[in-house]
């Protein structure tokens, strides 16, 4: 079984850390990688040719939303999944976000973890 590639984009290390002994505890074929600096997340995404990029939408410096639409610009990263896990938006709007778009998922930060597992199982 190939081990899929998850990388996650967070300014705060809690989310980081939370999410990385998350996911890796529930999916065993998966290596996660953190960036908590916006900036090198392009970077970061272009080095390792992640599945599955979870993106804060409120950074300091770049913002989650620039940073997917940066990706789109990079062939190798034409692949990678795109999951917004913000604050700034409840659950009821992710839903209706994702209802108008397929291709980014979004999940908020106040929602349940499981409906973020559910997201990433269904990706991988």
């Amino acid at each position: 079984m190939k081990i899929k590639k998850i990388l996650i984009v967070d300014d705060l290390e809690m989310v980081l850390d939370l999410l990385e002994k998350c996911i890796s505890n529930k999916f065993e074929n998966c290596k996660i990688y953190t960036e908590n600096n916006p900036v090198n997340a392009i970077q970061q995404a272009l080095k390792i040719i992640p599945d599955i990029i979870i993106l804060d939408i409120v950074m300091p410096e770049k913002q989650g939303d620039s940073i997917a639409n940066s990706i789109k610009n990079y062939p190798e990263l034409a692949n990678c999944k795109i999951i917004f896990f913000s604050g700034i938006i409840n659950q009821e709007e992710a839903e209706r976000h994702n209802i108008d778009n397929h291709n980014i998922i979004w999940v908020s930060k106040s929602s349940k973890l499981n409906i973020l597992m559910n997201h990433i199982q269904e990706r991988i």
